[in-house]
């Protein structure tokens, strides 16, 4: 090839890497009408089309580029590596999984070390409901390559969901399973005691430290999924960009609970792993960074509808009074706290503001535009008891009291395990 050609092909890699993927869709229009049927142009075409969201006009082009490649010339297993990942991922994202899982599966039958193939495996597998198989995947990704860091996370939040015990050995499902033995004492009848914390958090981090050394995360929520899929990142992607409240959402209400410190909050994270909720409520714990809203500790408890918020809320708050504290405020909220600066009535709880049924073609669009986005009926319930997430996480609160002068975080661990994200997220803000 000329080095016009690959200094054509190089500035396209920029493009893309400046996300500027209209400009470099551009470029390639100009690149393919000399070289047609290029595999190199028609894979780069079909990844810049991926970026932006062109999914059928992307597996396309892969489809054309798997056409013209010669699979003869041992040259070119990179390439077609590299189409056939690209391809599997635009299934991925389109929703179509199976046939995802055979790109990937053509991958390995060239290179059965390309360790990325296994996580890819895992995800898919992850969508179809098959628990098993997907933590199989990314231990195997784990296991070629324990420095990757999607395989990592992947597998460290399936074993949130699912408790395995016969996979080949590897030292992130090890870790889980010894904590998993290791929980915080909660009795329903008396005040969680801050001694048990702090050993219990000291053991669980020895385990972490002895098996996995210096690991870090992004996470700042523990998460209680009951069976219900909440799916916030479709309704948030919808409001983005249509500016339209999901109709998921007007049936979305939640009991939001604020602890005063640390302490509080580790003890509320207790309590949602043990509490009984008869509906299968989704919970969640986490700190609060985002500077216009008010407190910086907080617990949600989701509901379907008023009535099952008055259902719960008495014995919710009985709990807390026993086994936490008798002065933890709460209030009732709908939805999410973003879309009350365009609709200020959506938080009006005695007037409830209606769905608008002419949203729903606005909907339906951005399902087809970002079909992964679509809910499934796999099983969501987390596994009860201790996580690898859920001590990451706890960590991530303890730097975060620190930062923000709540000395409490002293009572429940000795170290500070510092994360420069920590550290961001609230200089950001």
């Amino acid at each position: 090839m000329t080095n016009n050609f690959n200094q054509l092909i190089q500035s396209i890699l920029e493009f893309n890497k400046k996300k500027n993927f209209k400009e470099a869709l551009v470029k390639i229009n100009e690149l393919e009408k000399n070289n047609p049927k290029n595999p190199i142009i028609l894979n780069l075409k079909g990844l810049t089309l991926f970026s932006l969201n062109l999914y059928n006009q992307a597996l396309i082009c892969f489809e054309e580029a798997l056409k013209n490649i010669d699979k003869k010339n041992l040259k070119n297993n990179d390439l077609l590596i590299s189409i056939l990942n690209n391809k599997g991922m635009t299934n991925l994202n389109f929703g179509n999984f199976s046939q995802a899982i055979n790109d990937f599966n053509k991958i390995l039958k060239i290179n059965p070390n390309f360790f990325q193939a296994y996580n890819h495996l895992g995800v898919a597998y992850e969508n179809l409901g098959d628990r098993e198989k997907s933590i199989k995947y990314y231990i195997k990704s784990n296991n070629l390559n324990d420095n990757y860091v999607p395989a990592k996370n992947n597998l460290i939040k399936a074993l949130t969901f699912y408790k395995a015990t016969s996979h080949e050995p590897n030292n992130i499902l090890t870790t889980a399973l010894k904590l998993n033995e290791n929980n915080f004492y909660y009795d329903s009848k008396n005040q969680i005691d801050q001694k048990n914390i702090f050993s219990t958090l000291k053991k669980a981090n020895s385990i972490i430290q002895k098996n996995l050394g210096e690991i870090t995360s992004k996470d700042t929520q523990t998460f209680r999924r009951g069976n219900r899929n909440l799916n916030c990142g479709r309704h948030k992607k919808i409001f983005k960009e249509k500016n339209i409240i999901p109709k998921f959402c007007f049936n979305c209400f939640k009991i939001v609970i604020e602890p005063k410190n640390l302490i509080e909050l580790i003890k509320l994270h207790i309590l949602f792993d043990n509490f009984e909720f008869k509906n299968g409520n989704p919970r969640k714990c986490m700190i609060e960074a985002r500077k216009n809203l008010n407190g910086i500790y907080k617990g949600y408890v989701y509901c379907n509808s008023l009535d099952e918020v008055e259902l719960i809320l008495d014995d919710i708050l009985n709990s807390i009074k026993i086994n936490i504290s008798s002065d933890i405020n709460y209030q009732i909220k709908r939805g999410c706290t973003e879309y009350l600066d365009v609709y200020p009535k959506y938080k009006d709880l005695k007037d409830l503001m209606n769905y608008q049924e002419e949203w729903k073609i606005h909907e339906d669009e951005i399902e087809k535009k970002f079909p992964h986005l679509k809910s499934n009926d796999i099983e969501r319930s987390t596994v009860p008891g201790m996580s690898i997430r859920d001590i990451l996480t706890i960590r991530n609160w303890i730097y975060f009291a620190y930062l923000n002068n709540d000395k409490s975080y002293e009572l429940v661990s000795e170290n500070l395990y510092k994360n420069d994200f920590i550290k961001n997220i609230l200089n950001d803000n």
